[in-house]
This record gives C-alpha cells, structure tokens and sequence, in this order.
C-alpha cells in the first residue's frame, strides 16, 4: 500500500537550510567570543589591583587571540602611566609569535622596552624578530628592524649588523625609513661595529626620497656630535660633513617635502652647513661702501634701509627655499626658517617672505601657550633690532583678558621697542590702562615700560611725570606705587643738573608729603621711605621748604613707623638740619630744626634697628663741632645717580638667545671649492613584481649589491625567489656568502669603470684644460680629506673630476 505525504506537513529541510544555519551558529559563536573578550577587559577594569596581573597573565597566555589583545593592551597601558611591566615580560614574548599584527606591534614595543632588564629572556625572542625581515608585509619588516635596534643588548650586535645591512637596501622606502632610525638606536650598543652603521647611513643619507632621508637626517643630526668627540676623534670636523656635500642641493629641493619635525631639523642643519662651507654675503650700501654680513638679530639696527647684499648661488638657492616655510602649520618649522633668516639673511627677506605676519598669526591664534610665548619672543628679538619690521601691526600685541604674565610682559617689551611719536599715544593709552590691572605682575611692568617710554623726548618726560604725580595722591596704596616713585625719582633726577624749574619741583613735591600724612590711604613702608628720600635728595633744590614740616608731622607717630620709615626720617632730619647750618649759620642747637635733630636722635640712639642706632653714633660725630661741617655736607649732599633704567631689558632675549648661536662665519681661505657640492643623480629603487622574496636568492640568503647599485639608488632589478624562513646558523652563513659574492662584485665593476674612463679620456681632455685650476684645487682638497683615514673600512666619496659623479666604495671586513 503506498503512503502519500500529507498536505499539512512540513516540508524536507534542503541543502541550502543546513548551510544557513551552520552559517548561523557560527555567527553566534563569534559573537560570544567577542562578548567573552569583551567581558573579559570589563572583569579586569574591575578587578582589585591585588589580582589583576593574574587576570593580565592569564589574558596573556589565552589561546584567543582577541583576549591576548585585550591583554596588550592593559600592559601597555599600565607601562604608559608609568607602572613597571617588566613582571610579564615572559607572558609577552610568548605571543612574539602570533600572525595578529596588533598583537605583534604591541609586543615589539614591549620588548623594546624591557629587553635590556631581562637579556636572557629577550634572546629567546630574537629568532622570532629576525625572521620577520623576511615577512611579505613591508610594515612587518619595518617594525621588525626597528626592534631589533631597539634592544639594547650587545649578544646581538653582530646579528643587528647584518640585518641592517639587509634592510638598507630595502626596496619600499618605509622599511628603509625603519632602518635609519634603528641604526640611531643600535649606534648605542656596547661593542657594536659603529664604523660600518655610519657606513650604511650614508647610503641612507643618499636617498632619493623624502621619506627615508627625514629619519636619516634626525639620526646624523644625533650622531655628529657623538661622532666628533668618540669614534671619529681624530678626523676633522670637515670629513664629519661629508656626506651633506654632494647632497646639499638635493636636501634644499627635498626641503618642502620632508614632514615638519624633520624639516626643522634639516634647516638647522644647512644652517650650519652653510656657516661652515659657504661663502659670507657681502652688503654693499648705496655709497658704495661694504661690510660683512652681520649674521645676527642685533646686527640688523646696522643694515639701514638702502643696501644690496651678494650671495653665493647655494645660499641664495637655500634662502629661496625657505620662503614658503611662512604658511607651514608647524610652529616648529616656522621658528627653524626665522632662525635660519636671521644667521644668513637680511630683515628684507624676513619681510618679503612673509613672516612677521607668520609671527604675529601665531602669537594670536595658537592654542599652545608655549607657541603663542616663543613667537612673541622672535617678534621681540627682532623689534628690538628692526622695530620697523612690526610697527605695522602695534595693536595686535594690545593685552587681552586670557593672556599669561609671561604673554603680558612680552607684548609690553615690544610695545616698548615700537614706540615711537606716530604711534605713541595709543601705546601710552594701552600702558596706563594696564598700569592698574588686576595682575600685579602686569601692572608693575606697564609702570616700568612708561618710565622708559618717557627717556624718548622731554615732551613725554613731562606727560609721564604729570600722570606719574596724579596717580600716587590717588592711589597711595596701590601694589604699582613703589614702581611709580621709581619713575618719578628718575625723571627728577634727570632733570635736576639740566631744566629742572623750582617752583615745579617744590608742587611736586609737595604733592608727595601729602601721601604720607593722607589719613583714608595709607601708603605702605616701602612708599613712604621713598618719598622721605626723595624729599630729603633734593632739600637743596627746594631750600628746605618741605624737610622741617615733613619731620614736624612725623614726629607724633615716630616710633610707631616701620624700621625703613624711621631711618628716613632720621637722615632727613640730618639733612634740613645741615641745610640749616649752611645758611643760616646756627650755632647753637636753639632752632627749631635743631631742636627736632636732637630729638630724633635721641629717639634713634634706642632703637630696635642695629643700622640704625650705628648711623646715630655716625651722625652725633659729624655734627659734634657745628663750626666744622664740611663732612657732614661731604657725606650728605654728594649727588646720588639715577637708578638704573634702562630702555630695553627683558628675559625673552636671553631666553633665545641660546637658540640663535651658530658656529661663526668660515675663514674664506679655508672653504673647499664648489665643485664639491656637484650633485649626484639619486633615483628613487625602480622594481616591477616586488614581495617579500625579492631581496633573496634561491637558498634564501640575501643578494649582494654592487656600489653602484648603492650609489644610483639601487635600481637594478632582481629576480624573485620563494621565500623561507631562515633559523639562525643559515641566517650567518648566507650573509657571509652574500659578502663573498659582493666582494666579486665589487672587483668586477671597478675594472669595467677603469675601461669606461679610458674611452672618455680622450673626448674630454679639451674640458679638462678649459678647468685645469678648478680641478686641481678639489683634488687637493679630497685628497686631503682621503688621507686622513685609517682604516679600510671606512666609506669614502671619490669624487671625479671628469664626470662629476660620486660613488660609495665599500672594502671587505
């Protein structure tokens, strides 16, 4: 009997079903794997200090990738707080291993970090590292050599040799950029072959492009100073530069291509390239008269306005090329071209190049406080010298609410170094406003810049003396009233020899005892000692008019006055009383002023103050014989100097000016001839088909190449081959083959140049005559250079006369 389905059931499940749920319980197993790592990172935010390095080692050795992730990342993060991590060190180096290239980032940067406190674990890694400069991603490598530089153990500075000799001729740039700075870090190893590092940044230091001669150029900009004091001692400072001869034209071209940090670095460094091997500029003024280039920010006030100025052809090409640097968004490139304008320009190039509104822009609108105060303190430098550069822009250096004491103080020493009588009046108005400001600080230095703004004409001594008057009767307790009693001090005593009026003098003066008998403010201790004086200096000037009257009121609250107060009214008492002398020709101790003298000193003769009770032993002795005062005036009324006031005194000069020393001009006969800096044609590395396996052979060992392969940018091509990993043993032996083979190489090429020279000789012996003192100069010149050295394996530039080119020679170890 046949069955039939019914109707109402379910149909059969398909192929197509089983497929859609087997990709459904897969999706839910990767789900709760996520939620388990993510779980997992939560329980460890969680968990008490006390057990999380179990929980974090426990991360660490999980078989989950994702979970020894979260593990990284919590060690890393505590290593950033700047906890010690070095307690998982071996729980780290286990995942050394892991395809995760997060994962491997992370470790790479932890054993950098630790390798040098747990040597013997960290070797255990080394192999590991190593291979991955085998590895087909070019960040793998990259990473890979960079950490291998990075640990500092000196059982791998054989090994680090030979894989920075592997990866310098690298074909993609970033791993070449990788090996520059490890050579920077490996140049730190004890016991590392540091000649042949300087070797393989050289050939660095000759590439083409922008992004491998950044690095190279921050780690010579590091070793030179290393280089001329340890390894290379005995050579001179000239062979140090080198390699920055027949590249100085590429690195000014390259110049707006390097990214910021090292665009900085690189303009220091063809700043003092230039100082030592160029040629000085010469200024030539409009009467036909010459100088030196000054060189310095100081040396611009000496320039005028008509002059013309001659430069080598590198310089004016160096120069050029730092006049799109205004617009740079890098505060750090714009201060490095200033600095580099200021040694080898003139303040028209820093005006035509646009900089003083790069400056002023920067002042305004950077957010950094560090930025905004450095720009300031360029602008003050070079007002200071040139104050026509920026008297343009006097209202954009006014004070704003938000800006720092330090700020404040800068934009007040430029307002200074900008007055002038067109734009006097509103810097005036801008200082008196900021004479009373809530900031002390600000407020003392607003009364100082109009005190020195007042040495400018007798016109604005008279204003700032009226101001300085009117505002110490109403503000006798204000915090600005001892630098406003400095002002007035100076200026009559300015005028005191010269036109100085009485009547003037005697208002006001007058105006000031005022101050110290005001009962709703009282002025503080400092102040009243200085008015006391002030009366006191000039009781000549006034013929004791004030004195008597000033010690008269005093004299009830005498010994309640603080120790500065009573000892200024002791010598004034001394002073009205020797006037009194002089004059009137009182004898007897019967006057008025005589009687207040006598009374005073008794008073004093108890004192608390020793000073003051030895200056009343002194006084009672000169005014012992009355007939005999010629001492007393000797020692009373000799002229007192001014204070010091200068118009032009800030920190922010001395601050940069420890950034603008450069080593000083080079002696002209002492310069190597142009020629030397005859560029080489570097080519960016041309390959078709390029992976990991094409910087090995068959046997998987590295290729050699020939110097001119090194000197062209390695451009040859190079076959591919299957690439394998390599332990350590074969990694040695095929660097030693690749040494045999380069030596060949070597032997084979220099006899094909010697040919090639041959067949040229003859073509070019007219060019030859037609340059015969030139030539002679520079091989002098390089062989000068080529017999200071020593050993064979050090890397020398022959330069040819005939064709201009430069090739790196290499000799066997």
């Amino acid at each position: 009997m046949q069955h039939k389905t019914p109707l109402n059931s379910p149909p059969t499940p398909t192929m197509a079903d089983h497929f859609a749920r087997f990709s459904s319980m897969l999706e839910s197993a990767r789900d709760l794997t996520i939620e388990a790592a993510v779980s997992a990172s939560t329980r460890l935010t969680e968990t008490p200090s006390a057990k999380r390095p179990q929980e974090i080692s426990k991360l660490l050795n999980s078989r989950n990738e994702r979970e020894v992730l979260s593990g990284m990342k919590c060690v890393i993060s505590l290593v950033s707080r700047g906890e010690d991590g070095v307690q998982y060190f071996a729980d780290v180096v286990k995942n050394v291993t892991l395809l995760n290239p997060r994962v491997r980032a992370l470790v790479m940067v932890y054993i950098q970090k630790y390798a040098e406190r747990e040597p013997d674990t960290a070797l255990l890694s080394i192999n590991s590292v190593q291979k991955a400069l085998g590895d087909k991603s070019p960040r793998n490598r990259a990473a890979s050599i960079r950490t291998l530089g990075g640990i500092q153990i000196p059982e791998i500075a054989s090994l680090l040799i030979l894989c920075i000799r592997r990866t310098v001729m690298d074909p993609l740039p970033i791993v070449r950029a990788a090996t520059a700075l490890a050579i920077g870090k490996a140049y730190e190893i004890e016991g590392v072959n540091r000649k042949q590092l300087l070797k393989d940044l050289l050939v660095l230091l000759g590439d083409a492009l922008p992004v491998v001669v950044g690095p190279a150029i921050k780690v010579f900009v590091q070793l030179k100073l290393a280089m001329a004091k340890s390894l290379l001692a005995s050579m001179s400072m000239t062979k140090i530069w080198t390699p920055i001869h027949s590249n100085f034209r590429m690195y000014v071209r390259m110049l707006a291509e390097l990214d910021a940090w090292s665009m900085a670095m690189m303009i220091d460094l063809l700043v003092e390239y230039a100082r030592r091997f160029l040629p000085r500029p010469t200024v030539v003024f409009s009467n036909g008269t010459q100088m030196d280039l000054p060189g310095t920010a100081h040396g611009f006030a000496s320039l005028g306005s008509n002059y013309s100025c001659t430069y080598d052809p590198d310089l004016s090409l160096f120069l050029l090329a730092l006049e799109p640097m205004s617009h740079n968004d890098s505060p750090q490139v714009v201060l490095a071209s200033l600095r580099a304008l200021i040694l080898l320009g003139t303040p028209r190039h820093i005006i035509d190049f646009g900089f003083p509104d790069a400056l002023v822009r920067s002042s305004l609108l950077a957010t950094d406080t560090l930025t905004r105060l450095y720009s300031l303190q360029c602008i003050s430098v070079l007002a200071l010298a040139s104050p026509e550069i920026f008297r343009g822009h006097t209202r954009k250096f006014f004070i704003s609410g938000n800006d720092s004491s330090s700020i404040a103080e800068c934009k007040i020493y430029i307002m200074l170094c900008l007055f002038a009588p067109e734009n006097g009046k509103i810097i005036m108005l801008e200082l008196k406003y900021n004479a009373f400001s809530q900031n002390v600080d600000i407020a003392r230095a607003a009364v100082k810049a109009i005190g020195r703004c007042s040495q400018t004409s007798p016109e604005w001594a008279d204003k700032v003396l009226r101001w300085c008057i009117a505002e110490t009767t109403t503000a006798a307790s204000s915090p600005v009233m001892a630098e406003l009693l400095t002002v007035i001090r100076y200026l009559l005593q300015q005028k005191q020899g010269a036109d100085l009026d009485e009547n003037q003098l005697i208002k006001t003066l007058y105006k000031l005892s005022v101050v110290l008998s005001a009962t709703d403010q009282q002025a503080d201790a400092a102040a009243k000692s200085s008015i006391i004086w002030i009366i006191g200096e000039f009781t000549e000037a006034t013929k004791n008019l004030l004195g008597p009257d000033v010690v008269r009121r005093s004299l009830k609250t005498f010994v309640h006055e603080p120790e500065k107060v009573r000892y200024e009214l002791l010598m004034l008492a001394a002073k009205s009383y020797l006037y009194e002398i002089r004059t009137v020709g009182a004898k007897t101790p019967d006057s008025i002023v005589g009687k207040m003298f006598h009374h005073i000193v008794h008073l004093c003769r108890y004192d608390s103050s020793f000073a003051t009770r030895d200056r009343v032993r002194m006084l009672e002795q000169l005014f012992e014989d009355v007939d005999n005062h010629q001492l007393a005036t000797l020692f009373l009324q000799v002229p007192k100097p001014a204070p010091v006031f200068s118009k032009y005194e800030n920190s922010a000069t001395s601050t940069l000016s420890a950034y603008l020393i450069s080593p000083e001009w080079a002696d002209p006969d002492t310069l190597p001839p142009k020629t030397i800096r005859k560029e080489t044609t570097p080519q960016a590395p041309r390959f078709k088909g390029i992976n990991s396996e094409s910087f090995m052979d068959k046997s998987g060992s590295a290729l050699a190449i020939s110097s001119d392969n090194i000197g062209s940018g390695f451009s040859a091509p190079i076959s591919a081959a299957k690439n394998q990993l390599q332990s350590l043993d074969e990694f040695f032996g095929n660097e030693e083959e690749s040494e045999e083979s380069h030596s060949e190489t070597e032997s084979d090429e220099d006899t094909s140049e010697e040919d090639e020279d041959s067949e040229e000789e003859s073509d070019e012996e007219e060019t030859e005559q037609a340059s015969e003192t030139e030539a002679v100069s520079e091989n002098e010149y390089l062989s000068s250079e080529e017999s200071d050295e020593s050993d064979d394996s050090e890397v020398a530039l022959v330069q040819d006369s005939k064709n201009g080119k430069a090739s790196h020679a290499y000799n066997s170890d």
